[in-house]
């Protein structure tokens, strides 16, 4: 049977159509599967196709997922979106004129509205963006999991190791029981007759409290032969 880690982690890029996909995976210990993704706002809609695609491949652990997608050098750079910059200047105009409002609408606000600058690949089609997302995205994935099986592998070693390793310390446990009780008795008789203390050895309750205390310490030597 073999054994696979929680831990681990890939990483692949793939560049294709003016566009440079960046793709991370990590994981690490947690009993269900959870996946997280981090990815360009503007990309948010793939998410569910992300997160499934990783349900596909991994069935336990907590899963980080970071996709970035930028445009290869020579790319237009940041784009301006003329036709949705003229509907907000519209609608803030109406808006201003409506409640009596000064017309200083500027052109740095206007850039930082949502959807007028778009930033580099972001213009490309999502669907084709996608493809490009999933093939980094599977890449990486194989990678984490090849991470996983090695890990695995490393410890099944080492929890065969520590196995062998308690068998025999349970041999020799066996082999020595049978006389701890008598030598750590005669042991205790030793000690007490250099301590110089006289008892008599015909003594029964001597006897029963040097049986008792032989008994209760062969106990807990077992622990640490």
């Amino acid at each position: 049977m073999s054994l696979m880690s929680m831990t681990g982690y890939g990483d692949a890029e793939v560049k294709r159509h003016g566009l440079h996909v960046e793709v991370e995976t990590g994981s690490v210990n947690r009993r269900q599967l959870e996946a997280r993704v981090s990815l360009p706002r503007h990309l948010s809609v793939l998410e569910a196709r992300i997160i499934e695609t990783i349900q596909k491949r991994v069935s336990r652990g907590a899963v980080n997922c970071t996709v970035r997608v930028t445009a290869v050098r020579g790319g237009v750079g940041p784009v301006i979106n003329m036709e949705q910059a003229k509907r907000y200047i519209g609608a803030i105009r109406k808006a201003g004129k409506r409640l009596g409002l000064k017309d200083d609408c500027t052109t740095s606000m206007l850039m930082g509205l949502p959807g007028v600058v778009t930033g580099e690949g972001e213009d490309a089609e999502t669907e084709t963006v996608w493809k490009l997302i999933r093939q980094a995205l599977e890449k990486s994935l194989g990678g984490m999991i090849g991470m996983r099986r090695r890990e695995g592998a490393n410890l099944r070693r080492e929890l065969v190791h520590r196995r062998a390793e308690l068998r025999r310390n349970l041999v020799a446990i066996r082999e020595l029981a049978p006389t701890v009780k008598e030598r750590y008795s005669g042991e205790l008789q030793q000690r007490i007759a250099r301590a110089g203390v006289e008892v008599d050895p015909s003594d029964d309750r001597f006897l029963k409290e040097l049986a008792l205390f032989a008994e209760d310490g062969s106990a807990r030597r077992k622990f640490f032969l």
